[in-house]
């Protein structure tokens, strides 16, 4: 049954009404499509207990609708909420071909961190209170041991959350985001980016290594002089390494047992070193003979049960180095990628060689893996103070 306008009661909003028998909201829209060039009608009339709040929320998503040539008259208009939206962005993501694990991550966030506390909020609604409130919210959140989630994790709930609300900003033209000028909880330092080795810790891990745990010896050996990811190291096959060539392929990585490109989608061909090449023979020829099931398959370190290795595998054996080199830490094959940048560093080699080396993308991801000891500054002030030969100009 067609509305009658005229017979509402007025608001003192323009285009809000009120039916007098019930005082339920009516919205009407008259707006250019933009499509047809013409300036439909279109009215709605609210559900029962809505406030006026409502109300103006729905006209503005029919005006929305209507200039973007949006608005069809055969489907139902709903207010989308942030677990809707959140279920279409999920599925768009997957569209878009992202990693298996980063959708998982993203969906056990969702469900667990986010939408428990913010999922029946309307996206057009959504502001700056609510981040704030959800933040808080979260850092409070107990664990199931009684303790107090850390300030890492909810960083890491609050980029998802960034994430999902910027999209859906642009996708439903809202004003602003909410997420603007809403800071997250400020991050304790990483509590392993300060470990690696100097080159004589290096050399003194691998003798440690072949000797106390030898089957770890060649994944070891590559990590050390490639500065190689675990995921990429533990994915080489027989046909990465050409012998003829001398040449070591970086072609593909592993993320819990799925096979994806690079980080940065892009081969990387190294200089195949000889006592690599041997070590690699050596390693090949051991899972041969021990008949491990991964060798079918072409996997130079294949675990013991012919899958992909974890970064675990080595942690016992290298603990047990770690102990007798009596370091405060045990060592991990991202402390090795961290020594090599600052070999790469220390020997001088040039900025652009050094990020082909390590396959980074930018500078400053060079720059984050870099770590300048005390004998480096000393001998970098040295060279300053001999340069500008100020004991030579004291005694003059």
């Amino acid at each position: 049954m067609a509305i009658k306008w005229s017979k509402l009661k007025p608001s003192k909003y323009p285009g809000i009404r009120i039916r007098p028998e019930d005082g339920i909201y009516v919205v009407r829209v008259k707006q250019t499509d933009p499509r047809t060039g013409k300036k439909p009608e279109v009215s709605r009339v609210m559900e029962p207990g809505s406030t006026m709040e409502d109300a103006l929320a729905l006209r503005a998503e029919l005006v929305r609708l209507v200039k973007s040539g949006q608005y069809r008259k055969d489907v139902p208009l709903r207010r989308e909420t942030l677990s809707d939206y959140a279920l279409r962005w999920i599925v768009r993501k997957k569209g878009e071909g992202l990693r298996k694990h980063t959708i998982e991550r993203y969906v056990d966030t969702l469900e667990k961190h986010i939408l428990p506390r913010l999922g029946d909020v309307y996206v057009d609604a959504l502001g700056p209170r609510d981040i704030i409130d959800w933040l808080q919210y979260s850092l409070d959140k107990l664990m199931k041991n009684g303790k107090r989630y850390s300030r890492w994790s909810v960083s890491s709930w609050y980029s998802t959350l960034r994430n999902i609300v910027s999209d859906l900003v642009i996708e439903h033209e809202l004003p602003r985001n909410p997420c603007n000028g809403v800071r997250g909880p400020k991050k304790p330092p990483a509590p392993r980016g300060e470990r690696y080795l100097e080159p004589h810790q290096l050399r003194e891990f691998l003798v440690r290594v072949r000797l106390h745990c030898p089957q770890h010896y060649a994944i070891a050996l590559v990590l050390t002089m490639y500065g190689l990811r675990w995921e990429e190291a533990s994915a080489l096959l027989d046909k990465h390494v050409d012998e003829v060539a001398m040449e070591l392929r970086i072609v593909q990585t592993h993320v819990r047992g799925h096979l994806y490109p690079t980080k940065n989608e892009k081969k990387n061909i190294l200089p195949l070193v000889s006592m690599v090449l041997q070590a690699i023979r050596e390693h090949q020829g051991l899972m041969d003979m021990r008949g491990n099931p991964g060798r079918s398959g072409g996997l130079i370190f294949p675990a013991t049960n012919g899958g992909y290795r974890l970064p675990s595998s080595v942690s016992k054996g290298w603990g047990t180095v770690s102990r007798t080199m009596e370091l405060d830490w045990v060592v991990t094959p991202h402390d090795l990628r961290r020594s090599y940048q600052n070999l790469l560093r220390q020997a001088n080699v040039n900025q652009i060689v050094q990020q082909a080396l390590m396959g980074h993308s930018s500078d400053a991801m060079t720059e984050h893996y870099s770590h300048v000891g005390m004998e480096e500054k000393r001998q970098a002030q040295s060279k300053v103070v001999d340069f500008l030969q100020v004991k030579e100009a004291q005694e003059g």
